[in-house]
């Protein structure tokens, strides 16, 4: 009976192929897993490469040209927000456009959590509202007539007559 070690040797001797293992052949094309993302129009890159060709142009100018070329007016008015917004093109008080950058970088995506700390950050300061404090009203009391306890049963609320009972008998038992 052989040793352990060349018992142990011959066992993987055994295990091992002697041909080309799967992960050392090349892939075929039929076997290459599907691409789940395929660019289909470029329209970011095309109305960027529009704006930096034509310096001082409108959006409305830029919107025009790229739906004459076959893209959604509302998604290239969409991009130049997001172009402006990601400082690569920018608008001036006439709203002209200009390329800042020389090249077009594709955007970051922001996570909501992301953009939920940037519009936490850029609150506004809270602005305290002060409503106008109501006038006074003056209750004039007509003193020429005298306090009668007619005039008061008449004139006095069942909650109010309570706080007088109470107030009467407190000083009437004293």
């Amino acid at each position: 009976m052989p040793d352990l070690q060349t018992a142990l040797k011959d066992a993987l001797n055994e295990w091992e192929p002697t041909s080309t293992t799967a992960s050392e052949k090349p892939m075929d094309k039929k076997t290459l897993p599907p691409q789940t993302f395929k660019p289909t129009s470029n329209v970011t890159r095309e109305t960027f490469n529009f704006i930096k060709a034509h310096y001082g142009c409108t959006s409305s100018q830029v919107k025009d040209a790229m739906v004459a070329r076959g893209f959604k007016k509302n998604s290239v008015h969409s991009l130049i927000t997001q172009l402006v917004n990601a400082k690569q093109v920018l608008r001036d008080k006439e709203s002209r456009l200009a390329a800042i950058v020389t090249e077009y970088i594709p955007m970051k995506s922001y996570s909501k959590t992301k953009a939920k700390q940037i519009k936490k950050k850029e609150k506004a300061p809270e602005f305290v509202i002060h409503e106008p404090t109501p006038p006074k009203v003056e209750v004039k009391v007509d003193t020429t007539e005298p306090l009668t306890a007619q005039y008061v049963i008449d004139n006095i609320r069942v909650g109010e007559a309570k706080k007088l009972y109470q107030e009467l008998t407190r000083i009437f038992e004293e």
